[in-house]
């Protein structure tokens, strides 16, 4: 239990130590008065409802939910959102998650993450993403979204979505 605690940890460090380092127009920071959510593509949009489904977002009374958090992302000490939940950020408005984790996917397409690689596999990032708990449910639960397998590159996604 310690090393799944640790490994969670570390994981919020460097993801709030990579939403710090980005400028995209998609960043919750940068959405203060967001006339919406903005996907940059619509793989991007497809992953984001995938992953949100698979955390639990659609779930009436869920953390996410609550918490205007669709990717249930860890980054409220990097001075984003107006508070945090078990850990999890609480978004003033669900575009402003929904912003958040656009921007976290876009990250992870285009090579720009210090965490995810475009060559990782959807379970490969599960590992990652949920610190191990439960990844094999959230990479089947993402990968059956999306209609493809937990083997499936997110360069292949990109390739399957014309290269987006």
């Amino acid at each position: 239990m310690a090393v799944i605690g640790i490994a969670v940890f570390l994981g919020v460090l460097i993801l709030v130590g990579e939403y710090m380092n980005t400028s995209s127009p998609n960043s919750a920071s940068d959405s203060g008065s967001s006339s919406g959510p903005n996907a940059s593509s619509s793989l991007t949009s497809a992953l984001a409802t995938a992953i949100a489904t698979a955390e639990g977002f659609f779930v009436g009374g869920s953390l996410p939910s609550q918490a205007n958090n669709p990717g249930d992302l860890e980054i409220a000490g990097a001075g984003v959102g107006v508070g945090s939940n078990q850990g999890k950020t609480i978004f003033a408005s669900a575009d402003d998650g929904w912003n958040a984790l656009y921007n976290q996917i876009d990250l992870m397409l285009t090579g720009q993450s210090s965490i995810y690689s475009p060559d990782m596999t959807i379970s490969q990032v599960a590992q990652l993403y949920t610190g191990g708990d439960n990844a094999d449910a959230w990479a089947n639960n993402v990968a059956s979204q999306l209609g493809v397998t937990p083997d499936t590159t997110l360069s292949e996604l990109q390739a399957q979505y014309g290269g987006e």
